[in-house]
């Protein structure tokens, strides 16, 4: 209720991004707040079961498993032609920049950490701060409270541009043009066949149509059933 409720000085929601067009009330701020509850709960199940293996963890990556990884993934590598083991860097995609992508991070234990346990505590000084109307809006939080405390460590905050994935609905489709954006795109995906790269993936063919006037999707489900009845 809090984050639903909440009103500033100027009468106007202090958490709710009403100023991000895309977000609906109350659906999109009870995600968020949904959303940042799960990266913590599974930091903090990562600790517990560090524990329980009495293992330390110095690079860690936090991804998400309703996607299709289009390209190979590799925690070391800053790209795929350049590998670092120093620890002193996180990386994220290079696309979907709204100003930065908030879809996934690797790297630094130390900074992983912060990205992922971090945001409710640091949610009050950047409301306080930050442009009105924008409050809980995922990815101007992060750029503005979550990466410049990453930095304040000495850890560099880089964009792999070989990172590419793609978001997979519960209806077995998959949004293929989310690596490339108005935002920024993946190495080489505003010219790749992303439907025949997908088909390559799951080894069958899919059925492509619009979601909307910016995002085409896949439907790979079951299509090879439905086609011979």
């Amino acid at each position: 209720e809090k984050y639903r409720k909440t009103k500033g000085a100027d009468g106007k929601y202090l958490y709710y991004p009403w100023m991000a067009k895309s977000f609906k009330y109350p659906t999109s701020i009870d995600n968020i707040v949904k959303q940042w509850h799960s990266i913590d709960a599974v930091w903090k199940d990562m600790e517990r079961t560090s524990l329980a293996l009495n293992k330390d963890y110095s690079r860690v990556a936090m991804l998400r498993n309703d996607v299709v990884y289009a390209t190979p993934f590799d925690v070391y590598n800053t790209s795929r032609t350049t590998r670092d083991e120093s620890f002193e860097y996180v990386g994220v995609p290079s696309w979907a920049r709204f100003p930065i992508n908030d879809r996934l991070i690797y790297g630094s234990y130390r900074g992983v950490k912060i990205w992922s346990t971090e945001r409710f505590e640091r949610l009050e000084s950047h409301v306080l701060t930050y442009e009105p109307g924008y409050g809980m809006h995922s990815e101007r939080f992060l750029n503005h409270s979550i990466f410049p405390a990453i930095r304040k460590l000495g850890i560099q905050v880089i964009e792999n541009p070989d990172i590419c994935f793609f978001r997979a609905r519960a209806d077995g489709s998959a949004w293929i043009s989310d690596c490339a954006t108005f935002k920024g795109a993946a190495r080489g995906f505003r010219r790749r066949d992303t439907q025949e790269l997908v088909e390559a993936i799951v080894g069958r063919q899919c059925r492509k149509s619009k979601f909307n006037r910016k995002t085409a999707q896949l439907h790979c489900n079951m299509l090879n059933e439905t086609s011979g009845m």
